[in-house]
């Protein structure tokens, strides 16, 4: 039922939050009292937090990759009814000021840059499917070796991890 898959939902979110909080508390982003349990936390960041944090990112000139929220987000992605009470992608759609969602729509599904002659590659999903993708430590991991590529950081799973291929090392920042 809809209610106890809310319930997992919240109890999955707050575990992450609980895990992540103590570094995302030190970095000043989140604005949680004692009180609060994570989902509670969750839920208020999301209500008031995702103009703040695209305002943030466009005003220190963040190079952001597009992810399946923020393809949600541009309308381009189907936001799934079950977990809409926690995402809460449709009302940030009716609120969001046009230069942040333009700003959110100039973000690129993948993005390579050469660093100290490595070429690197970022992408939110995997290499072969970039927003829907999903990649895990036990992946046929070879599909993904690719000469023109030395790293490639993805996430999407929330399971980070790490693989070396002959030619590439894989990186799973996990979010």
């Amino acid at each position: 039922d809809a209610a106890a898959e809310e319930g997992s939902l919240e109890r999955a979110l707050e575990r992450k939050v609980y895990a992540e909080f103590p570094v995302l508390r030190r970095c000043g982003s989140l604005r949680m009292s004692e009180e609060q349990t994570g989902a509670e936390m969750v839920r208020s960041q999301i209500r008031e937090g995702k103009q703040e944090v695209i305002r943030r990112l466009r005003a220190i000139g963040a190079v952001c990759i597009e992810g399946n929220h923020d393809s949600m987000l541009r309308g381009e992605f189907p936001i799934p009814e079950k977990h809409e009470p926690v995402y809460q992608l449709r009302r940030t759609m009716a609120e969001i000021r046009p230069e942040e969602l333009a700003f959110v729509k100039s973000w690129p599904e993948i993005l390579s840059e050469t660093f100290d002659g490595k070429r690197v590659t970022f992408v939110h999903g995997s290499p072969l499917n970039h927003l829907k993708g999903y990649t895990y430590a036990d992946s046929d991991l070879a599909e993904y070796d690719d000469p023109a590529v030395d790293i490639v950081f993805m996430g999407h799973t929330h399971r980070p991890w790490i693989h070396k291929n002959a030619h590439t090392l894989m990186v799973n920042v996990g979010s």
